[in-house]
């Protein structure tokens, strides 16, 4: 695998002064497999950290400091890919998550080619996936014809947001029992404000008590195990009893009775389909792919564009032709 680090630090959108600090940080994770651990701090740090950001790990901080927040992100990549997961910069995570990083500097062109029969060109979209991955994608352009969305701008939008979303992986929601106390308040604000930190520390030992107590009323949950039952899963990770229902009468399934239907990539991807798609005619109608990104950022983020340069970054996976 040869590395481009002089690409790989444009990739990164910092300005002149930090790229030329961290060159020699890349070029010794590349070349001598010097890798930061617990308690470093500097520009390796803040590379990994960039890197970490942009696959979509939110709460990433580039302050340049390895601490057990940045531990944490750092287990919920390797969680995510199948990696093993230790919290450390291994030769596994830094080959894995260069890759990650669609346009990464990662010279292919002596790469032996990976065999499988998962066609990479689907109707308009060509994609760079092999595999289950492949599959996923090809079967989402499936599931989206089939609904009537054949506007490959929004077809290409809304792959980038699932992509960024989950990985084209089924993410059933992980425990947060290694997630720092601070960064749990920060995500789940008021449902947590009134216990202390040891309370904290001894409920999210507990996944299935923490999940009750952070999604108790959420989405149609009504106290009880909803929360536990009803957590978040797909390429989506839907959350709450209500969407459940609301979805899964959607696609004709019983969602309600048997959540863990949604760990079915078919399934997982008509609900994924049905959640970011709402009217077929006005999103047929995109004639540029910055806006429907927007449009389906904006969606899935309830609102916020905080995800669009992300998202953007995950199109590169994705080409237009014909």
């Amino acid at each position: 695998m040869k590395i481009l680090v002089e690409q790989f630090i444009e990739l990164l959108g910092l300005d002149d002064f930090v790229q030329g600090k961290i060159l020699s940080g890349i070029k010794a994770m590349k070349d001598k497999k010097e890798y930061p651990k617990l308690g470093d701090k500097g520009f390796k740090v803040t590379a990994i950290q960039k890197l970490l950001k942009d696959f979509g790990i939110s709460g990433v901080k580039l302050n340049g400091k390895y601490d057990s927040e940045m531990k944490n992100f750092i287990e919920q990549y390797q969680k995510s890919k199948g990696l093993k997961v230790n919290g450390e910069i291994t030769d596994e995570f830094f080959s894995s998550i260069l890759q990650e990083k669609p346009g990464s500097p990662i010279d292919t062109s002596n790469k032996e080619e990976v065999k499988t029969d998962v066609p990479k060109l689907k109707g308009k979209i060509k994609h760079n996936y092999s595999g289950s991955k492949g599959s996923v994608v090809n079967g989402m352009i499936d599931e989206m014809n089939k609904v009537g969305l054949t506007n490959p701008y929004a077809q290409v939008a809304i792959l980038s947001t699932i992509t960024k979303e989950s990985g084209l992986t089924i993410q059933p929601e992980t425990p947060y029992n290694k997630t720092s106390n601070s960064r749990i308040r920060n995500i789940f604000g008021k449902r947590v404000k009134n216990l202390t930190d040891d309370q904290l520390t001894k409920l999210k030992s507990n996944p299935k008590e923490f999940f009750n107590l952070v999604y108790s009323k959420v989405a149609g949950n009504q106290g009880g195990n909803d929360g536990w039952t009803y957590r978040g899963r797909g390429f989506n990770g839907l959350t709450g009893k209500g969407n459940y229902a609301k979805y899964g009468n959607m696609i004709g399934k019983d969602l309600v009775s048997n959540p863990d239907l949604l760990n079915d990539p078919k399934v997982a991807t008509e609900v994924a389909i049905k959640f970011l798609i709402r009217d077929v005619n006005k999103e047929n109608k995109f004639t540029n792919l910055d806006d429907a990104i927007r449009h389906y950022v904006k969606l899935n983020a309830g609102g916020s564009l905080r995800d669009f340069d992300v998202t953007k970054e995950k199109s590169k996976n994705f080409e237009i032709v014909g």
